[in-house]
């Protein structure tokens, strides 16, 4: 019975191990802002999915997260359609968005169950067994769907930038730093994570629509 039963777990420990599938799997990472981003389409939506587990505070912060989507394939945010999720509430909301410049839908909030079929889903979680200050303390993942309607006006090219304000809600101005790199030292972990939470990040996708 024993060596029925060791022979059994035995044979049930390559299933486990192959259904713990990585969250990360099948994404791109983004050094810059520090995350994995997955995007794809079909006839009728666009869909994002991003996951951050590195200064992931940056998330809840006033300056928010925003998606440019230039439906010309130019890397320009000037009066494109935009979306800002999360936005900035307390205690944080994760059921609102923010709309700008999408066809035919008045620039402002929307709940993330609305008329127009755009959807957006996000959780923030601690991780267990870390610090406040710890970069890896706070895991975000989100998922959007955006119908191709209200950002494509006819092309297959996009150009897609994902912004993170952090807690700023205008850039530093041109040659600035931020003061958190002139400030006094306090514990590395601590500056680390007030300076990556200070500063804007953004990287630029160019997306083909198939």
């Amino acid at each position: 019975m024993k060596l029925f039963r060791l022979t059994f777990l035995t044979l049930l420990i390559p299933l486990t191990i192959k259904a713990q599938t990585s969250p990360t799997r099948g994404m791109q990472y983004d050094p810059e802002n520090a995350l994995y981003w997955k995007i794809s389409n079909d006839s009728e939506n666009l869909y994002i999915q991003l996951y951050k587990n590195e200064y992931a505070h940056k998330i809840n912060q006033p300056g928010g997260v925003w998606f440019f989507f230039n439906p010309k394939g130019q890397r320009d945010t000037v009066a494109v359609p935009a979306l800002q999720y999360p936005i900035y509430k307390q205690p944080m909301n994760l059921d609102v968005m923010a709309v700008y410049h999408f066809k035919d839908i008045t620039n402002g909030e929307l709940p993330k169950y609305n008329a127009y079929g755009i959807l957006t889903e996000g959780k923030l979680e601690e991780k267990e067994g870390t610090s406040f200050w710890n970069k890896n303390h706070l895991v975000y993942s989100s998922s959007l769907t955006i119908p191709l309607q209200y950002i494509q006006t006819g092309g297959s090219k996009l150009a897609i930038q994902i912004l993170l304000k952090g807690r700023r809600i205008v850039p530093l101005p041109p040659g600035a730093v931020s003061p958190i790199l002139i400030s006094t030292p306090t514990e590395k972990e601590v500056d680390d994570m007030l300076y990556a939470t200070d500063i804007w990040t953004h990287c630029w996708i160019d997306y083909e629509i198939r």
